[in-house]
């Protein structure tokens, strides 16, 4: 066959695609050929041909076209091409890749031994020579290193592609190749998931073969060192996967997670492998200093030698060579931290050099490697704020990469370092929010020129700081101080009205958690700028400062103050204003600015002390050093505004101004400019001198100059106007409301402060556009903007309040309650928007939920809302302070409401619990001054319930059980809608309790959601009252439920009122209390006896409505108790009142009363009358036709009275009774089918049909109760229902096949219907009729044919085949030879209970001569469907019979082996319906498949032996010997000759080995038919598997056994103590084979006693507990003691003579506190137990379990005291190691 190989490439395409096709179908994909013979063709000479095949050269004879179009020669010619490469690719991908189909073997070393275990494959890799260029084979190669991992080294260290660094398109190619074959490779090697543990040397041998390739560390160690930027790129994008790769080995080694229960490994062994892995991986790849090295180098690369052609590309090169070499030092960083750290690098070098490498190639990408590797150096290695010669300090050069970077990435990667920078600089101290908010608006700046002055200016300031930081924190210290101080003269000095009420609840909250607020107001770092600022404004009035950096600076300091008063917020105005005094056009950065930073403090009053100082020195400065006024300015300007704001503020302070000169010229001067803009479009730099001049002017020069219909055209012909003007304008000046409304449509614009800052002292809040605009302001919030936008928010309220608090304690006018809620509203939308941004994924997940935290936090512990909450009362009048408060109070709950249900952090729940235990502090004294002075509602009780019933969801459950005791107190004229108890009467009410009434319902649901949580005796009294009462659903549904879990005392039940109205709610609580409270029913008996309950019943035209649910459950529980003295009198006096036929018991006709049918049933039953009731059943039975009731619930009544007759009819032994009550049965059996066909007459109409099923359903499952009360004479004469009988199987054949009830239904009636030999059968359907109507159905084969792993059908299909079997024994007339291709098509030769049932239809067949020769052998499953059809199409003379071959091929083996470890031993030959274990449909049937075997093993017959055995065949024959049927062992014994004969003719390796295995068998057997034990046929089974696997490690030993005697002993278990008691290196490995053997060997009283011959039990006893045990052996031994304790006789052997009681007693004592053992001897004692007893019962739990034991053991007395007291004892020590 080789000589076809040769000069292929030049063979015809239609030649090569026929030899192609055949060897991949014929050869590859055969199963016959085996994987030696497929070596020795493909040899390397034929795969080389093969591989010429890429690049074929022959002839396209044939059309190669897709559809009608034609092809020129040329086109078809390179079509022809792309067809071959494409076939000989897909060929060589299966025949080299595939371990199935292919010439490739599994190392499990993966190449570490040394052994090349695929030398054909290497050799043909090295020959693909062109796998560099041609991309097919660059897949092909790609493809099998893959697939075998161990020729990774070897190919890349023979294949001669050159791998040399070097500046070329070849080497690139090279690379490109190598690159691809690394990253094919897994990225976790697979030997981790090895079963068996390996030492971790070795482990890391394996891992490096595909981590990291020997031949990785040549080309890396000379790449990273070449000087050409292009080579040094791809050396460095090759080193990256390294790394990357790297990294993921030794995350997924310290994962302690998946190692901490692992099977194999422990998380102590995978952290010592991944130390090791370290260590290797410094030994393979170059060192750091290298690879900084190559850094220096790439960045001064030098490309002026490049000429203009290769210029774009070498910078290409350049560029990536830069990226590279950082990512590589990135990865080193993290990969290898403490080898990185080892490096003496100065990396504050590396800031530098990227700075200037960055302005000079304008690429900015290597920011993120740098700033990711300086952020994870050690504080300390670089010196921040350390100047060089030359350079800036490092802490400028992150700042300007900050406000110059445009990635995103880099800006937040830079962020984070800046915030740990500065944070490590100490001036940022418990106020690191004020550096993050300083950052984000360093970005603001707009021109290189303002960026430079500001970093120089914020950089010195830093620098200095840093060095001497103490005397601004005294500073910051001293005006805390002063600031103390001068709140209090300023509170004492108050008037009495004004003065702050002291919080009388303030114990609750003080052991609360602390605030995570900023301890100080503002950072050290305020002064130091203050301190430089004055420094600067001196030079400036001096003349030595150009006047617009100084009018930058206080430019800044108006607004700033502005905000800062008005807002009360401290820490950024200096910063800010340092920050802009620095720069010439410093405006630009002002409006974000001000707003952000002055919005993050809360008292403003340290600050504004020492910008008074500030303010002070200024203008002393200025009086000192110019005599005459100075222009106006804008800085001057700022400066007398912020004077102005700050002596309002500090009201007893005055604060000095600077004079000016007139603002008349500059006003004349704005004007003319905007007139002139008003007639042309405006530029932006214009809007930018008019804002300057603008912000020049005085408060009142701004009033004239601001004139709003000016603005609103500017604003319409030129929009840039808007953003440049106005927008900035509104963030310094207050402007008109005209203005503001103008400025609220440009939202993306402005930010959430902008518009408060807008509103203060004013009432635009209550405008409608202004309120929308802060909400769609609200809805673009992002990242770190929710908590700063909550702050502007509630310091705008705290400034509302705080500006009208003078007026709160008279009646006004005043909206200040309004504004809360407009406020909360704000917030609430703040709320909304994170928890969207988190839903979404927008933010970092634990980012999120810090930042949610803090917005929490932020709300609830702000000064404001928390003084405000609840705030006492100053007096009997309600004030405008009143209602300030319940707003507050309010609106506070209902945001606190909405933070619980979207998981809360625990500080908020601490913080929620303290706000709720101060409300309940409040509400329980105002419920008892309620119920004291009989006062029914007040505003004040109605706030404070409303607020605890909003939160009394997320409230502890001891402060609701307070407040529900409190409310259950209280008269019930409380709790209802009346306003005194004169109106109370158990009447229908408006059906709603009030609200102290829905407050104490809703507490009794929130205290039963809690487990464990009681609800008292007196709150259940209430209950029941307000049911009586309201009636509420809501309410009877709570009481329901509170009866059903809870129990009261006797007492509580004593005192409730039986006179029940005729409410639905009322009822059904009367009901529920009799089921669950035997006082109340003993009551209930009671009255119903007396005078008053007789009338009820006996006089009620509405009794049934009323008392029939409760008589139902009293009866009912009755019953339960076997109560029958007073039911039994109730029950009499119904009788004798109600029960004739002019007052009939059931008004069906008129209206159907629910429950009516059960009360009439339970009647008769206590009655005993017979004759009564078959009276009624005779009588009554029309009148139950009525659409109000159900009919599989009437059916229910009638077979609940025929079993109560039957019951009395055996007592009474009355023939005669007997005889009426069986016509009774038949009768009734009859109607039932009547009423049944009605309904499915019914299905016709496609909408009714889901409607009717439920009711089908049960009417099918009360006529099988029916049918057990019926016998074979019961049923009246044949014409009676003869007709009925044909239409009922008529129609249920036609609308429910499909129904697994109704054919169950079918089967038990076609045996009561059709007496045998009876004459009247004659005028029924015939059996044989019914039977082919059954087959001739439509959804017949669908049904039959359903698989076991089918959803409904498969269920119907146990019942079907029942029905059939039982149908075709009763008449076989109906059997024809067309059925039997059907029936094997369904039958799936397992023994599930269809398959059983359909062998033995396939029997009765065979019996009546249809299952003949013809269809032998018989093939089964849906695959045989196939055989038949074809079988029905061609003909008997062209269909091919079916061969052992296709019987082989439709074994599964997986499903054999497991029927071989399972063969039902007790299963006789003869096709019989019996029992199976759980796995039935996982287990082949020896009844089918022993005469099978019989059939195809016929000495005419062609037999593959060796697939026979692959197929576990022989091994089911073999385990067929440990039959307990005679029969079966014979056709075993059969089956097992006739293999040997085929046997001997066979040739195949391993026919020797077998031939001799049959003969020591042969020889053991010393009579014939001789049942031979378990185990050892188990072990045969196991033996001639393995005969077929040399390679296995028990192959020698178990032929070793083989070879010591000719025979077998049968009396012996093979190896049993040299495997047990092994000294091999392997030991582990054979103690678990006999182990496991063991195991499955253990099946009946036999295989027990030959173990206990041999000391099985007691050597596996002693061993469970000796060190040589391992915890899979332990495993192993557990089950073989289960296994014996489900053995009647090995259970008492194991308690009598082997103390195996005493041992699991010790074994607990020791194992204490390991809950797999003891659970392991709970199950193990559950099997025991039950198996002594005799009984089986499936118990879920271990405690179940145990609880079990211990009853029945004491309660028993069939087994021997002492056994018993054994195992109560044993029961008592798990107990007590489970607590």
């Amino acid at each position: 066959m080789r000589s076809m190989f040769k000069n292929l490439p030049g063979d015809h395409l239609s030649t090569v695609q026929l030899l192609l096709t055949t060897l991949r179908d014929m050869v590859v994909r055969s199963e016959f050929v085996s994987k030696t013979a497929k070596i020795h063709l493909f040899t390397n000479q034929a795969l080389h041909q093969l591989a010429l095949l890429y690049n074929w050269t022959g002839r396209v004879d044939f059309s190669v076209s897709e559809g009608t179009q034609e092809m020129s020669e040329g086109q078809r010619k390179k079509e022809g091409i792309r067809l071959v490469r494409q076939l000989v690719h897909e060929f060589l991908l299966e025949l080299c890749c595939d371990f199935r189909n292919g010439i490739n073997f599994h190392n499990k070393t993966f190449g570490t031994s040394g052994k090349n275990m695929n030398p054909v494959l290497h050799k043909f890799l090295l020959d693909l020579r062109q796998a560099n260029r041609d991309p097919l084979e660059a897949e092909l190669v790609i493809r099998v290193l893959k697939a075998c991992p161990d020729l990774l080294n070897r190919y890349l260290s023979d294949v001669t592609f050159s791998f040399s660094p070097r500046p070329s398109a070849q080497w690139t190619d090279n690379m490109a190749l190598f690159t691809e074959i690394y990253q094919s490779q897994p990225d976790i090697s697979p030997v981790f998931d090895l079963p068996e543990p390996r030492p971790a040397e070795e482990v890391i041998s394996m891992v490096m073969v595909t981590a990291v390739p020997s031949a990785v560390k040549p080309v890396i160690a000379q790449g990273i060192k070449h000087a050409e930027p292009s080579v040094r790129a791809t050396t460095c994008s090759l080193l990256v996967c390294v790394l990357q790769r790297a990294f993921k080995v030794i995350s997924y080694c310290q994962d302690t997670e998946r190692w901490t229960n692992h099977a194999v490994y422990s998380v102590n062994d995978m952290e010592r492998v991944a130390g090791l892995f370290r260590e290797a991986l410094m030994k393979m790849l170059p060192d750091v200093n290298t690879v900084i090295s190559a850094w220096q180098a790439a960045r001064k690369q030098d490309r002026a030698t490049l000429n203009a052609d290769d210029m774009q590309t070498g910078k290409t090169a350049v560029l990536s060579d830069v990226d590279g070499v950082l990512h590589v030092l990135r990865l080193y960083q993290q990969v290898l931290p403490d080898h990185f750290l080892q490096s003496n690098y100065d990396f504050s070098k590396m800031l530098h050099d990227t700075a200037a490498w960055v302005m000079e190639n304008g690429m900015t990408s290597p920011w993120l490697h740098v700033m990711n590797i300086l952020g994870k150096l050690p504080k300390g290695r670089i010196k921040w704020h350390k100047e060089e010669k030359g350079q800036r300090t490092g802490c400028y050069q992150l700042m300007q990469v900050f406000s110059d970077a445009s990635d995103i990435q880099v800006v937040k990667e830079t962020k984070e370092l800046l915030v740990k920078v500065l944070s490590d600089t100490g001036l940022f101290d418990h106020t690191l929010s004020e550096a993050e908010l300083w950052l984000r608006h360093l970005r603001i700046l707009e021109t290189s020129e303002e960026r430079a002055e500001v970093l120089t200016f914020l950089d010195k300031v830093l620098t200095r700081g840093v060095r001497n930081p103490y005397p601004f924190a005294d500073k910051v210290a001293e005006m805390i101080v002063e600031a103390s101080s001068y709140a209090s003269d300023k509170v004492n000095t108050t008037e009495s009205d004004l003065e702050s009420i002291p919080d009388n609840n303030e114990d609750i909250l003080e052991d609360g958690p602390q605030s995570s607020t900023s301890l100080l107001p503002f950072s050290a770092f305020v002064p130091a700028l203050l301190e430089d600022c004055r420094s600067l404004i001196q030079k400036t009035v001096g003349g030595t400062v150009q006047p617009s950096v100084s009018n930058g600076i206080h430019s800044f300091l108006t607004p700033a103050v502005l905000d800062l008063l008005h807002l009360q917020l401290v820490l950024t105005f200096t910063l800010l204003c340092c920050y802009l005094s620095v720069a010439n056009h410093i405006h630009n950065v002002l409006t974000p600015a001000v707003l952000d930073l002055l919005h993050s403090q809360i008292d403003p009053l340290p600050l504004c002390l020492i910008l008074r100082q500030h303010l002070a020195a200024i203008q002393g400065e200025v009086s000192t050093s110019s005599t005459k006024k100075l222009e106006p300015q804008p800085w001057i300007a700022d400066c007398n505004t912020l004077a102005q704001i700050v002596a309002e503020f500090l009201s007893s302070m005055e604060t000095p101004m600077i004079e000016t000169l007139p603002c008349d010229k500059l006003v004349k001067t704005l004007q003319k400019d905007l007139f002139v803009a008003r007639k042309k479009k405006t530029s932006v730099e214009f809007c930018r001198s008019v804002c300057e001049k603008m912000r020049s002017l005085d408060a009142s020069s701004f009033d004239l100059v601001a004139d709003v219909d000016l603005f609103l055209d500017l604003c319409s012909t030129s929009p840039v106007f808007l953003v440049t003007l106005l927008e900035r304008l509104a963030r310094t000046r207050r402007l008109p409301v005209t203005l503001v409304f103008t400025l609220s449509r440009c939202c993306k614009d402005v930010s959430v402060a902008t518009l408060l800052f807008q509103l203060t002292n004013r009432q635009l809040l209550y405008d409608q556009d202004v309120k929308d605009a802060i909400l769609a302001v609200i809805k673009l919030l992002k990242d770190s903007e929710f908590v700063f936008a909550a702050k502007c928010v509630l310091l705008s309220l705290k400034r509302e309040i705080d500006s009208s608090s003078p007026y709160l304690l008279r009646t006004s006018s005043l909206h200040t309650s309004n504004d809360v809620t407009n406020y909360f509203t704000f917030l609430q939308e703040i709320l909304q928007a994170l928890w969207k941004t988190q839903d979404q994924g927008v933010l970092d997940v634990h980012a999120g939920k810090d930042e949610l935290e803090e917005l929490e936090e932020t709300i609830l512990s702000h000064p404001t809302v928390d003084s405000w909450f609840l705030k006492p009362k100053t007096g009997d009048k309600k004030t405008e302070s009143d209602a300030v408060s319940d707003a507050m109070s309010e609106e506070t709950c209902k945001i606190i409401a909405s933070m619980m249900r979207h998981s809360p952090s625990r500080s908020t729940q601490e913080r929620v619990q303290r706000l709720i235990r101060k409300v309940v502090t409040i509400l329980r004294p105002e419920i008892a001054s309620a119920q004291k002075k009989d006062l029914w509602a007040q505003d004040t009780y109605i706030l404070t319930l409303k607020l605890f019933n909003r939160l009394l969801f997320c409230a502890d459950t001891e402060v609701v059980t307070q407040v529900v005791e409190d409310l259950a107190k209280l008269p019930i004229h409380f709790l209802t809608p009346y306003k005194d108890s004169s109106h109370l009467k158990y009447s229908w009410s408006t059906g709603h309790p009030s609200l102290f009434g829905k407050v104490l319902v809703s507490g009794v649901q929130r205290l039963m959601a809690d487990t464990g949580a009681q609800v008292s005796s007196c709150c259940f009294h209430k209950l029941y009252q307000l049911l009586l009462l309201t009636g509420n659903e809501d309410l009877m549904t709570t009481f329901l439920r509170l009866v059903e879990t809870q129990a009261f005392p006797a007492e509580v039940y004593e005192s409730l009122p039986l006179n029940v109205r005729l409410e639905k709610p009322t009822i059904e609580a009367a009901a529920s209390l009799v089921e669950h409270s035997s006082v109340y029913r003993a009551r209930l008996g009671d009255f119903f006896l007396s005078i008053e309950g007789k009338k009820h019943l006996l006089t009620s035209a509405n009794w049934l409505n009323v008392y029939v649910p409760t008589l139902n459950a009293y009866f009912r529980q009755a019953e339960l108790a076997n109560d029958t003295e007073t039911p039994g009198q109730v029950c009499q006096m119904l009788l004798e009142g109600r029960f004739d036929n002019k007052d009939p018991i059931l008004h069906i006709k008129k209206k159907y009363v629910p429950g009516a049918m059960e009360l009439v049933a339970r009647l008769l039953k206590l009655n005993g009358n017979a004759s009564d009731a078959r009276m009624y059943l005779d009588c009554k039975m029309p009148e139950f036709s009525t659409p109000h009731l159900s009919r599989s619930r009437k059916w229910q009544v009638v077979v609940d009275i025929l079993k109560d007759l039957r019951d009395q009819e055996k007592e009474d032994d009355d023939d005669e009774e007997k005889e009426k009550n069986d016509k009774l049965c038949g009768r009734l059996l009859v109607d039932s089918w009547r009423e049944l066909t009605t309904l499915w007459k019914k299905k016709k109409d496609a909408a009714v049909v889901l409607k009717l099923q439920e009711e089908e359903n049960g009417l099918l499952e009360t006529m099988q109760r029916l049918m057990s009360f019926v016998g074979k004479d019961s049923l009246p004469n044949v014409e009676d229902y003869e007709s009925d009988w044909n239409e009922f199987v008529k129609t249920g054949l036609r609308y429910n096949l499909g129904n697994a009830q109704f054919l169950r239904t079918l089967r038990c009636l076609t045996e009561t219907v059709y007496v045998p030999d009876a004459p009247e059968q004659s005028m029924l359907l015939p059996v044989a009729t019914l039977y082919q109507m059954i087959w001739s159905h439509s959804n017949f084969l669908s049904i039959i044919m359903a698989r076991p792993d089918g959803n409904a059908e498969s269920t119907a299909k146990v019942d079907l085949v029942e029905l059939l079997f039982q149908l075709v024994t009763m008449d076989t007339t109906a059997c024809t030879n067309q059925h039997i291709p059907v029936l094997l098509g369904a039958y799936d030769a397992t023994l599930s209970r269809a398959d059983q049932t359909l062998l033995c239809i396939l029997h009765v067949y065979e019996e009546q001569g249809f299952a003949s020769a013809e269809f032998m052998p018989w093939l089964w499953g849906v695959s045989s469907v196939e055989h038949y059809q074809m079988r029905k199409n061609f003909g008997p003379s062209l269909w091919q019979q079916p061969g052992m071959e296709d019987v082989l091929k439709m074994v599964e083996k997986e499903k054999m082996n497991r029927s071989v470890l399972n063969f039902p031993v007790s299963r006789s030959l003869k096709p019989q319906v019996c029992g199976v274990p759980q796995t039935e449909g996982e287990m082949y049937d020896p009844c089918f498949f022993l005469p099978l075997f019989a059939s195809i093993l016929t000495p005419e017959c062609v037999v593959d032996c060796r697939k026979f055995v692959e197929s576990h065949c022989l091994g089911f024959v073999l385990a067929g010997l440990a039959s307990n049927d005679a029969d079966m062992r014979a056709a075993s014994y059969y089956v097992l000759s006739l293999f040997y004969q085929h046997l001997e003719g066979a040739r195949f390796a391993e026919k020797r080995q077998l031939l001799y295995l049959l003969q020591c068998l042969q020889n053991g057997i010393h009579r014939p038919n001789l049942q031979v034990p378990n185990i050892l046929t188990l072990f045969l089974a196991r033996t001639v598997q393995l005969l077929l696997q040399p390679d296995e490690h028990m192959y020698p030993l178990v032929c070793r056994y083989l070879l010591v005697r000719p025979d077998l002993d049968l009396k012996a278990i093979p190896e049993f103590h040299i495997l047990f008691f092994s000294t091999s290196m392997e030991y582990k490995t054979e103690r678990s084979w006999i182990l496991t053997l063991l195991v499955e060997g253990l099946r009946d009283k036999q295989d027990f006693l030959l173990y206990q011959s041999k000391s099985v039990f007691s050597i596996a006893l002693t061993f469970y507990e000796s060190p040589l045990s391992d915890e899979h052996s332990k495993t192993l031994v557990m089950s073989l003691l289960q296994k014996a304790c489900c053995i009647q006789e090995a259970a008492e052997s194991l308690c009598q003579q082997h103390g195996f009681l005493s041992w699991l007693h010790a074994l607990i004592l020791r194992r204490k506190g390991e809950a797999g053992t003891l659970s392991q001897i709970i199950q193990l004692l559950h099997c025991l137990w039950t198996t002594l007893l005799g009984t089986a019962r499936n118990v879920s739990s271990d405690k179940e379990v145990l609880l079990e034991i211990q009853t029945t053991a004491q309660m028993q007395t069939t087994l021997p005291a002492e056994l018993a007291k054994e195992i109560l004892l044993v029961c008592c020590s798990i107990s007590e190691s489970l607590g």
